[in-house]
């Protein structure tokens, strides 16, 4: 048995060639498939939707798309194996990210923290910038750190992250590092507001910015790669 994603074109593309081999069972958001998801009711910390023809009211305590996929292969794999179905909704229901992983948190003062500071790549980036996205608060603020280690892409891959920002009306973005630089330079250069793009060099220069500036019922992304110490900017930020 094999559980493929019909969403994700590169997969579509070898389908049929695994069914030459083994038996395919398909997962999807957006397309007919053996496992799709709808009647979907998200938030950025927790999801809930239904399996068409299949399963109702289907719970995950982690926001985000991304989750919906796995745990709609989790869903699959437990069909698969005949699972008892509420055996399989209840370990989809609890299952818990690690420490610093798309965590919510909140300061004394009613301050709302994603902290995804654990370690960052291009498409977790994204995935957690749509995540803020989808807020609904006054005020969305991503801390973005860099993401280190890409060699001759990390030029790109930095500006790249300034078409996502933008397009996921993000209100205010703070970067921190060297390379987050190139993010600054691209959420201005696509009509971003210079006053609400600010950058500091390491995470410590921060702290003292963040206390007058942070306001109750904030929303705030924070994440980097792990060298940035990011997540030294959630502690201080709970004591807020």
């Amino acid at each position: 048995d094999v559980v493929i994603n019909v969403d994700n074109d590169m997969l579509v593309t070898v389908e049929d060639k695994l069914r030459e081999d083994y038996r395919v069972h398909t997962i999807s958001i957006d397309h007919d498939s053996d496992y799709q998801a709808i009647n979907i009711k998200e938030d950025v910390f927790s999801s809930k939707f239904d399996i068409e023809n299949v399963s109702k009211g289907v719970e995950i305590n982690v926001g985000g798309k991304a989750f919906i996929y796995n745990a709609l292969v989790a869903y699959a794999v437990g069909n698969i194996l005949n699972i008892e179905e509420k055996s399989i909704k209840k370990g989809i229901k609890y299952f818990k990210l690690s420490s610093h992983r798309l965590e919510k948190k909140v300061s004394k003062s009613g301050i709302v923290m994603i902290d995804d500071t654990y370690n960052a790549n291009f498409d977790s980036m994204k995935a957690s910038l749509e995540l803020l996205g989808h807020v609904k608060s006054e005020r969305k603020i991503a801390i973005l750190g860099d993401m280190l280690e890409l060699g001759e892409y990390s030029k790109e891959m930095h500006k790249n992250l300034g078409d996502i920002i933008v397009n996921n009306h993000i209100d205010v973005l703070i970067t921190v590092g060297d390379e987050s630089k190139e993010i600054d330079k691209k959420v201005i250069q696509l009509g971003m507001n210079k006053d609400m793009v600010v950058h500091f060099d390491k995470e410590s220069d921060t702290y003292q910015y963040l206390k007058g500036f942070l306001k109750k019922k904030d929303v705030v992304l924070l994440k980097g790669s792990h060298g940035i110490h990011l997540d030294n900017v959630v502690e201080e930020i709970m004591k807020f």
